[in-house]
């Protein structure tokens, strides 16, 4: 079968490295079984998907719920069924649908077509790739009808689970003050499992009938009155009744007994189980990013060896970005624990120092040690955890805020995607060791050493398992200055997330590969690598007209109202995410671009040293008599400054240094705007005079202070021209009378648009982040150089346009063309415009990345976010001192791409952020 050149047909518009080969591969082969093994950040999701579609009808399964609703955000088209208990029943809210009401009554449900696990059960046989997990997949082969079992693929992720998950299915729990309640006795040989065959057949009469006991009783109470209690016991003897009558088929001497909340009987090994799990017929893909050791694997689950073909990928992260720090505080066996555990906990507490703005995970392997960092932590106020309520809501709650919390868990070393910003950070307390108290542990250890010691490997990578813009592209500076990447350095202060923020790391690499060239509307265009992601807000079609799309702020609901009586509610509001720029397209994504909100006032502008004063850290020299003339320079910064500083960032110089002249050129029919200059002039105390020359008039300001400090400030030449950062930030008014100042210079307003050209790209730049700051929707444009046929040097640079609407003509217009959404809009601070076009090409060089405080930067062509998968991924410590003799021992099983990771610290010193290992 031929594979795509890019995975479109998944929504995706290019593959990672490997994962085509992947595909290829797991399709070629006449194999059953497929056994993939990708590192994180390999993309197992894709593959898998890939596999589904072009294989026909399939089943993709996962570990966990959390794990079904991030797959479903990524592949929307995916239909996913959970188990009954999560969807309400249609008779009585308050209950689930793990117990029918109608089906115990025995009557026609009067609202089955509403019943919300019905229809999801039903879209999901009916759709040709469905999301299930492991516990419900397992429930409906062995216990329903099996409607999924005639697929011709199915898709096993988190594969490293499935021997936890055959245990837990096929295990006999009983609560002791169940049975007691329900006055089952157990067998007088409880450690015997003949004993346990008979048990079940003398009293799987007596479930039955406690069964038909509760349905009666069920049946006989109102739907609206039913107990959530009393479908609980109903669902228990359910569940007890199925596993009495499976129990005498799998019971043998490979049983063992213990009692642990209740009485427990469990296989030693589920591989003879496996036919519960895996479906006769169709291909099998079993995905892990450790399975480390494929025939261990294949005899742990049941798998012939002879049966399975194996596919290995390589790490995409280089080993610098993704160390694993060994740092042996104190052993942390049951034993060594007690002063031991106090020495982790400050070590603890200094990692969490080091990393106090970001998020991280504590895995603490045990609920013990989860609560003892809990209670002695000294930053207990900053950890979360998920003792109390739900372990669903509480980490989904963790992952999706903004804040530095940290997790403290020990049940999630598998089934968490944290990307970015959602865990910086894993510190792993102890080793995670299989539990040797567990009878069923114990006797694997005594029978395969080896499995236990790749049992702890795997689930040691686990928990710590958890791109880029080309040379020339541009990032806007603090100052507005569009400064190309490569000569970003460290300190530097950018613009990122509305603010302001410093770099704190400039990365650079080679790269070979595909480029992406993305141009939005009121944007210039620029490149960037296919895994970079972007902020952008998906799209929606307008309820009122479904030939546009819909804003916040659309005019059409009242005129629709008002002329077709139209009653359609409206409620589309903007969800910012972050895409690859390699999945974009122009038809389903507005690209965001969050509005700098910084607000930086200045009241006074003044010198008080005579000879020289500092600007910025550099000092600025005056004509020799200054001092002499002019004790100190003090302006205020107000309407009249700003105007008559903006006239001279648009059409100001500097001339003769002695006399100190500032000149500003206007036409010679501009005499409103002559008098408006020399107005403020005379309000702020400077003297200044008009020259009339052949088409100009020149109003030339003499002033031996302001002259060389608006030289320094503001530039010198026309290519060269700024507004100082001192006065980019400021109020709404102020900055609109220095936009007055440059329009008077270098644009027009009519009753249309505002327009404004210049030379200078920093200029240009500013003027777009005032205009945006201002509630407009400016557009920029670059234009190459153009010699006419009077000759000048400025002729033979790019020049720039800033172009937008008049507020009072876009209320005007707004019926005629607004509603088309190709304008964009802004809202609540970000600016939403359409994708113009998303082109591709092939590129060979060198490539750069930045990391900021703000975990993002502002480009001309869009926000950016810190690239997730090549310069941005995670430190892990690991405190247990246990790990001095275990390496040694699962050193065969850590794969190269892991090995080389591993870095030892014996002097227990935290690393700076981005400093050597």
């Amino acid at each position: 079968m031929i594979v795509p050149e890019t995975p479109e047909f998944l929504g995706k518009k290019s593959w990672r490295k490997h994962q085509k080969e992947a595909v290829e591969s797991a399709l070629s082969t006449s194999k059953e079984f497929v056994i993939i093994e990708a590192p994180t950040g390999a993309g197992k999701t894709v593959i898998g998907m890939a596999i589904l579609a072009l294989l026909g009808r399939g089943v993709y399964v996962v570990e966990t719920k959390e794990l079904q609703e991030q797959i479903r955000s990524e592949f929307p088209w995916v239909a996913v069924l959970k188990g009954r208990n999560e969807y309400p029943c249609a008779l009585n809210p308050k209950l689930s649908a793990e117990v029918c009401v109608a089906e115990v009554r025995k009557k026609k449900c009067p609202v089955s077509e509403e019943c919300s696990y019905k229809l999801a059960k039903r879209k999901a046989a009916e759709s040709s790739v469905v999301l299930l997990n492991y516990a419900y997949f397992l429930h409906e082969r062995n216990f329903g009808p099996g409607i999924f079992d005639g697929r011709e693929v199915f898709v096993f992720d988190e594969a490293h689970v499935i021997e936890r998950e055959l245990m837990s299915f096929v295990s006999l729990e009983l609560p002791e003050a169940k049975l007691r309640k329900l006055g089952i006795g157990l067998p007088e040989k409880v450690t015997k499992p003949e004993t346990w065959s008979s048990w079940a057949l003398e009293n799987l009469p007596k479930v039955k009938e406690m069964k038909e006991s509760f349905e009666r009783a069920v049946r006989a109470t109102p739907p609206h009155l039913i107990s959530p209690r009393a479908l609980d016991e109903l669902a228990f003897l359910e569940r007890l009744e199925k596993k009495m009558q499976i129990l005498p088929k799998l019971l043998d001497s490979g049983w063992v007994f213990d009692r642990k909340k209740g009485y427990r009987f469990r296989p030693v090994w589920v591989s003879k189980y496996s036919d519960r799990l895996f479906p006769e017929g169709g291909k099998k893909i079993l995905m892990s990013a450790t399975i480390l050791d494929p025939r261990m694997f294949a005899r742990s689950v049941g798998i012939p060896e002879d049966r399975i073909h194996y596919i290995k990928l390589p790490s995409l992260f280089r080993k610098e970005i993704r160390p694993v720090i060994l740092m042996p505080v104190a052993p942390m066996s049951r034993k060594a624990r007690g002063e031991s555990l106090k020495k982790v906990i400050r070590v603890v507490d200094r990692i969490l120092e080091a990393h106090e703005e970001e998020k991280g995970i504590i895995h603490t392997h045990s609920w013990e040690l989860a609560s003892a960092v809990m209670e002695e932590s000294k930053h207990k106020e900053r950890l979360v955890t998920h003792f109390e309520g739900k372990r669903e809501e509480v980490i989904e709650k963790w992952r999706k805020e903004n804040s530095n919390r940290v997790l403290v868990s020990p049940s999630v070393e598998t089934g968490l995607d944290c990307p970015d910003d959602a865990a910086r950070f894993g510190v792993i307390v102890k080793l995670p060791f299989p539990d040797l108290s567990d009878p069923v542990v114990k006797k694997r250890f005594f029978a395969a050493r080896r499995w236990y010691t790749w049992q702890s490997a795997m689930n040691f990578i686990q928990e710590c398992g958890r791109v880029c813009l080309p040379e020339g592209e541009r990032v806007i500076r603090a100052d507005g200055m569009p400064i190309p990447i490569e000569e970003v350095k460290e300190g530097d202060r950018v613009i990122g997330s509305g603010r302001i923020a410093e770099v704190k790391k400039v990365m650079r690499r080679e790269y070979d590969g595909e480029i992406v060239e993305i141009r939005a509307a009121h944007l210039l265009p620029g490149k960037l690598t296919p895994e970079h992601p972007l902020l952008v807000a998906r799209r929606a079609k307008c309820k009122y007209n479904r030939k546009t799309f819909c804003r916040p702020d659309c005019s059409l609901k009242d005129w629709y109202k008002e002329r077709r009586n139209v009653t359609v509610r409206c409620d589309y509001e903007p969800e910012l995410m972050w895409i690859e720029a390699g999945d974009l397209n122009k038809e389903d994504y507005w690209l965001a671009v969050p509005i700098p909100s910084v607000i930086a006032d200045k009241s006074e502008l003044s010198i008080d040293r005579p000879w020289r004063a500092a600007l910025d850290g550099e000092p600025i020299l005056f004509a020799r008599n200054y001092g002499r003339e002019n004790k100190a320079l003090k302006l205020p910064v107000d309407s009249d400054f700003l105007f008559l500083l903006g006239a001279f960032i648009a059409e100001g110089s500097t001339g003769n240094e002695p006399r100190g002249e500032i000149s500003l050129a206007f036409g010679r029919q501009e005499d409103a705007l002559v008098a408006e200059v020399l107005q403020a002039c005379e309000k702020l105390g400077l003297r200044a005079r008009v020259c009339e020359r052949e088409h100009v008039k020149v109003v030339v300001i003499s002033h031996k202070g302001l002259c060389p400090l608006l030289r320094k400030m503001c530039g010198e030449r026309a290519f060269l021209k700024r507004i100082p950062e001192l006065f980019l930030y400021l109020p709404r008014d102020k900055s609109l009378a220095l936009l007055r100042g440059l329009i008077a210079g270098d644009g027009y307003v009519d009753d249309k648009r505002l327009y404004l050209s210049t030379t200078s790209p920093q200029l240009a730049t500013q003027v777009w982040m005032l205009l945006m700051r201002l509630g407009l929707l400016p557009t920029i444009t670059r234009y190459d150089a153009r010699v006419g046929k009077a000759f000048r040097l400025d002729s033979l640079r790019p020049g720039y346009t800033i172009v937008c609407r008049n507020p009072e003509y876009t209320v005007r217009a707004d019926m005629r063309e607004d509603f088309k959404g190709k304008w964009g809009f802004i809202y609540r601070g970000v600016m939403f415009v359409p994708i113009r076009y998303v082109k591709r090409a092939r590129y060979k060089g060198v490539v750069y990345n930045l990391e900021t405080e703000t975990r993002t930067y502002l480009t001309p062509f869009g926000e950016v976010h810190n690239c997730r998968h090549e310069e941005d991924f995670g430190v892990n410590y690991v405190l247990d001192a246990d790990l001095t003799w275990w390496i040694k021992e699962a050193w065969e099983f850590l794969p190269s791409w892991f090995a080389e990771a591993l870095a030892v610290r014996r002097d227990f010193e935290i690393p700076k952020k981005g400093g050597e290992v």
